[in-house]
């Protein structure tokens, strides 16, 4: 089996489901894997990596456009486009304000970084946590 990562396109390995859809994500949890998948359908599921299989050639265009809806709906183009500097708010307690003082990129797990909150303290977060407010 080829090792499957962020952005492959993938589909069950044993069912005649013949669906594709592509990794959004991709965690160890204890001692197996975890991926987040976004299916042609529009559905996102959470699916264990040995459930699933790479594909290879072009990405269907019926997955690349429900992605794109999808990104643009909940702000994961933004999330590409932070950087060092800018500041942002908690979406769980918008009160929490800091500075990003370190961009944290990794193909196998969504992005994170470092900020500096308001209050002093220093703490690794999410990009889907968080979001820019000024850049």
């Amino acid at each position: 089996m080829k090792h499957i990562a962020v952005g492959d396109i993938v589909k069950f390995a044993s069912t005649e489901n013949t669906q594709k859809g592509i990794v959004l994500s991709f965690v160890e949890n204890h001692s197996f894997f975890d991926t987040k998948v976004l299916w042609e359908s529009g559905k996102i599921t959470h699916e264990l990596a040995f459930s699933l299989m790479r594909m290879d050639g072009p990405r269907p265009a019926s997955i690349l456009s429900a992605a794109l809806k999808i990104h643009r709906e909940v702000g994961l183009l933004s999330r590409l486009e932070m950087k060092v500097g800018d500041i942002v708010q908690s979406r769980a307690f918008p009160e929490d304000k800091g500075i990003i003082v370190e961009m944290i990129r990794d193909p196998e797990v969504p992005d994170a970084c470092k900020i500096l909150w308001s209050d002093g303290r220093f703490q690794r977060a999410w990009t889907y946590a968080i979001e820019v407010i000024e850049q």
